[in-house]
């Protein structure tokens, strides 16, 4: 090797090695820059999420969150937590001939629980502001799925950085497939379930990211979001098979690297046991 490419190697290597150190006081403006950026598209969401409120009234939207309403009514007259017990029971046998007429149907064995009891937690809250019942299951779809906002960003900055999550979080406020079940009156699991699998999806890679101790703690936070999912999704099977699927993939990406002989961004036994915690998280106890 000549003096010239040893002298530019050198250098090189220099400039590499080089920490490029930011004065706090710009970090902290860069941040508050960011959560400035993400209160502003979350009240955005709100807005837009709450706009049928303003412009229609307060309404029930299409088919399925008139049942949710009605369980919901029906848990009430039980109470929140033995309204919840009462669901789980099966309702006592109970068939509702309100809907399919005339042979009714028992709505605690097809449905998941956990909408119907989300709204009698929002009621429960709302009233104390002088909202009633039909009021507050109208707020509550709006009000859940603009949560997602700051939870996209949350996956976004995760996965690519603060401005990937900035990007993510812009687009969950406009796009379409968070507005058309999103929107306020649509008591159903959609809205709720946008933001819950995303904080989810959020904590599962957290968890396999962070080079601390701590990352066992996000795994049990996977888990326990993931678990929320089965009680208010009933197609919950969808996310929880994605999961084993992705894990798969990162499995074999990881053996792949092991086999190059090439370092590894986490450990396969992290990788395994973050899964093993979020399957049985996802396990549907109320069935």
């Amino acid at each position: 090797m000549s003096r010239a490419k040893t002298i530019s190697k050198a250098r090189v290597e220099t400039i590499t090695q080089a920490v490029i150190t930011i004065p706090p006081d710009i970090k902290i403006t860069q941040w508050i820059a960011m959560l400035s950026a993400i209160v502003s598209f979350t009240l955005l969401a709100y807005y837009l999420r709450l706009y049928p409120v303003l412009l229609y009234g307060w309404y029930i939207n299409e088919f399925d969150p008139y049942i949710r309403l009605f369980m919901t009514e029906q848990m009430l007259k039980y109470g929140t937590i033995k309204g919840l017990l009462w669901w789980l029971h099966k309702g006592y046998g109970a068939i509702f001939t309100h809907f399919w007429y005339p042979w009714g149907a028992n709505w605690t064995i097809i449905l998941s629980p956990g909408v119907s009891w989300l709204g009698v937690l929002a009621y429960k809250v709302l009233s104390h502001l002088g909202f009633d019942l039909l009021q507050s299951v109208i707020l509550l779809p709006a009000i859940a799925n603009a949560a997602v906002v700051p939870a996209m960003f949350y996956l976004g900055y995760r996965l690519g950085g603060k401005y990937v999550g900035l990007l993510a979080a812009l687009w969950s406020v406009f796009t379409t497939m968070f507005l058309q079940r999103g929107t306020a009156g649509w008591f159903a699991a959609e809205p709720i379930f946008q933001f819950i699998a995303t904080l989810g999806i959020a904590f599962y890679i957290e968890s396999l990211i962070r080079k601390d101790n701590y990352w066992i703690l996000f795994a049990v936070l996977s888990a326990i979001i993931n678990g929320i999912t089965t009680w208010v999704w009933g197609s919950y099977v969808f996310l929880w098979n994605f999961y084993g699927l992705f894990t798969i993939i990162v499995l074999l990406y990881l053996l792949i690297r092991i086999a190059r002989r090439q370092s590894l961004p986490f450990t396969i036994d992290k990788l395994v046991i973050t899964y093993i915690l979020t399957d049985l998280g996802s396990q549907p106890l109320w069935r």
